[in-house]
């Protein structure tokens, strides 16, 4: 009789467990939106750096996948992203994609590694998700298989992702701040959300979290290399023509000098490709921003 109650009691717990770590996608019915449009779409895509992630540097074929990032715990690889049916996204709904893109979760309800910062995507508005996909749609499959994760257990294990969800993820949308100027705002929705700075310049906390106690206070990425503060003073003092063209455009240190990080390239590459007006965007939001 003790048994059978410890394992009822074990039981109970095992289908708690899977109750508490299931997947759930926040979009699970058709949403209305206006009609998608393809060039904010693209505009958007390379602001959010889409295409440098999923693409790796060996390879020339755009959104195959396969870009290694190295972690504690083993190596994620970035998927392919091509409208391919087979290897892709090419079957995916627009309901498929807001929910990975937002929520972190998979068309087949498991989570994403956040790796891929869909906590950061959260923030965005529903219409450039779905723009984006329209893009992406309109280039040409890579019928191509991008490569297997590489994780030690049991980090693997996806539905252990729920819990670092539970820690660190809030879905929630972007509400402009009545009381800032709109160039402000704009800059807050690129710097939070679509260029998702805070992923490489802000420290992580014991979970590998983005510790929210010390946004943009510079960290030590998992390659070792050290990732700057944007410390809104030191930013104001060398003035925005420095940040707004000297970084963001010519990939130029805030000394002149050259910038030589990879990763940081890759960045420029899109911020290079944006407006002056969301350049300056993001300048005022960096300095003006509250610490």
């Amino acid at each position: 009789m003790r048994l059978l109650k410890i394992g009822l009691v074990l039981i109970s717990v095992l289908l708690l467990l899977i109750v508490i770590t299931d997947a759930r996608p926040e979009y699970e019915s058709p949403i209305s939106l206006t009609a998608s449009d393809i060039n904010n779409g693209k505009y958007m895509f390379y602001a959010a750096g889409c295409g440098s992630c999923h693409q790796s540097l060996q390879s020339q074929q755009r959104l195959s996948g396969g870009d290694e990032l190295k972690t504690p715990f083993g190596i994620l690889v970035t998927p392919n992203i091509s409208p391919s049916v087979t290897h892709g996204i090419g079957s995916w709904s627009d309901m498929d994609f807001l929910n990975a893109v937002k929520t972190g979760v998979s068309p087949d309800r498991k989570h994403y590694f956040p790796g891929f910062p869909y906590a950061r995507y959260a923030g965005l508005t529903d219409q450039d998700v779905v723009d984006i996909k329209t893009y992406i749609f309109s280039l040409e499959p890579v019928n191509s298989f991008a490569g297997q994760h590489r994780l030690l257990f049991p980090f693997n294990l996806r539905r252990l992702i729920s819990l670092w969800k539970a820690a660190n993820f809030n879905f929630s949308r972007f509400l402009a701040d009545s009381t800032q100027s709109a160039l402000f705002n704009r800059g807050h929705y690129l710097v939070e959300h679509v260029a998702h700075c805070g992923e490489c310049h802000t420290p992580r906390n014991i979970l590998l979290g983005l510790d929210q106690d010390n946004p943009f206070g510079g960290s030590v990425g998992f390659d070792g290399v050290n990732v700057p503060a944007l410390v809104p003073e030191f930013l104001q003092a060398m003035g925005e023509n420095a940040v707004v063209n000297g970084v963001l455009v010519n990939a130029q240190r805030l000394n002149g000098k050259p910038i030589t990080q990879n990763k940081m390239l890759e960045v420029i590459k899109t911020t290079r490709l944006m407006t002056k007006n969301d350049r300056r965007a993001i300048y005022t939001y960096l300095t003006e921003r509250n610490e």
